[in-house]
């Protein structure tokens, strides 16, 4: 090698320009990689691709949540791929401009030249970041795409400017366990897990015209529980499946009726007013909220009634359940009220959910660990209410329909019975226009 030939060697270098890193290499004589690239030669940003767009879209847990957008390079026709890698934003830049070029396959998603905008690209799931790490929620990434090209018939790789920082965010998801049931009212469930709906059918002034009570299984299998009933509404299980009844509700009156697990039914008591839910406490007591009457009364386990609290908010309420403290939780149909009710029947306002329309206001109510989960049967939405008040909206864009998604992107159609399996974390609700039973896996808070 010359004299002249090595000093033209050390003048060429690695081209940075201000938006994007360039690296151009070819082999020499010897065998080794050396730059070659002269700056008045190569401009580095005709080889740049621009990241407009990352989105989270689903709830997977792993690459295949991300979509972006992209603007493919000016030197179009001298590109031949474009490699998206992702790095948790904690990585060293340089060490990103060192290795971006030698990262195995399972490291990038290669997309190629075929178009100047590219738009909802979804990487692979199985696609791993630039340390080889499994991709998921709950960590800070960065997207870089290292565009893959030719410059004079060498090659080149130009890194891009990395996206805004981002966190993979889970949500629960909302599925349709059974897509179409004999059931639209109220749920409950045992300690396996199984699910029991009853049918209160269509609504006329004098009750409903459902006859059934139906078990499904958590994988979807529906049975006839218990047949020949009148309108069936409320519904609660005791620890030996016992299952207690709101039935034969004409406006006046309704029965609350025991069905053991053999299928045999026996009224225990007859209430005046109309009896709605109904929820069972640890020593066997049960409560039910009455949509008539101002009044909430217990049943004790021999049967004997009293009236717990007579307060004129309780008028139009339905949704029961108790809190950890053996509160009585009630929900009111007619406003959207929720409300606290003491052993001693004092009557605390938790909150008054704004937004919902009178006399179509929410479903049924169920309790669990610090928050009440209420069915907007009117507004298509399922709210969440801790026991301060605070309120927000868990799951349901509002729109009536039956779609299945994440909690901010799925529907409901009229949402009304609602329980939650503490074991399992699953909630289930009873789509009352659709009767279709839909489900959400509940996520730590």
């Amino acid at each position: 090698m010359t004299i002249q030939d090595l000093l033209k060697k050390i003048m060429l270098f690695l081209v940075l320009s201000s938006t994007a890193t360039a690296l151009v290499s070819c082999e020499d004589d010897e065998g080794d990689m050396d730059p070659i690239v002269e700056p008045e030669e190569f401009v580095s940003g005709d080889y740049e691709t621009t990241i407009s767009l990352v989105s989270d879209i689903s709830e997977n847990g792993n690459a295949s949540d991300i979509s972006i957008n992209l603007l493919g390079a000016a030197a179009s026709e001298n590109i031949s791929e474009y490699r998206i890698i992702v790095a948790k934003s904690e990585t060293d830049e340089s060490a990103i401009e060192t290795d971006a070029a030698s990262l195995s396959s399972d490291r990038f998603l290669s997309v190629p030249n075929n178009a100047n905008i590219y738009e909802n690209i979804v990487l692979n799931e199985n696609q791993l970041d630039f340390d080889g790490d499994a991709i998921t929620n709950g960590v800070s990434y960065r997207i870089w795409i290292l565009t893959v090209g030719t410059f004079e018939n060498e090659d080149v790789f130009v890194l891009s400017e990395p996206s805004a920082a981002f966190i993979l965010e889970r949500k629960a998801l909302v599925t349709t366990l059974v897509s179409s049931i004999d059931s639209n009212d109220a749920l409950t469930i045992d300690s396996e897990g199984n699910i029991y709906a009853s049918e209160f059918g269509t609504w006329t002034a004098n009750g409903g015209l459902g006859t059934k009570i139906l078990k499904i299984t958590p994988e979807g299998t529906v049975t006839d529980y218990a047949t020949d009933m009148s309108g069936p509404l409320g519904i609660t299980i005791d620890d030996e499946n016992n299952l207690y009844v709101i039935d034969g509700n004409n406006g006046s009156t309704g029965n609350i009726v025991k069905i053991t697990p053999d299928g045999t039914k026996t009224t225990i008591a007859t209430l005046n007013g109309w009896p709605a839910g109904i929820v069972k406490d640890a020593d066997g007591n049960l409560y039910v909220s009455n949509y008539n009457l101002a009044v909430l009364h217990k049943i004790d386990s021999d049967g004997n009634v009293s009236v717990i609290s007579n307060d004129s908010n309780l008028t139009g309420c339905v949704g029961i359940d108790l809190d950890e403290n053996n509160n009585i939780i009630l929900g009111n149909y007619n406003d959207g009220s929720i409300y606290s009710v003491s052993q001693s029947g004092v009557v605390s306002t938790i909150t008054r959910i704004a937004g919902l329309p009178d006399f179509f206001a929410l479903g049924y109510i169920t309790y669990s660990e610090g928050f009440v989960y209420a069915t907007g049967i009117g507004t298509n939405r399922i709210y969440k209410v801790d026991l301060e008040g605070n309120t927000e909206v868990f799951a349901g864009n509002g729109s009536g329909a039956t779609v299945d998604g994440s909690v901010d992107n799925a529907s409901f159609n009229g949402p009304n019975g609602i329980v939650v399996d503490e074991v399992n974390d699953v909630m289930y609700i009873q789509d009352w226009g659709a009767q279709a039973l839909r489900k959400i896996e509940m996520l730590e808070e």
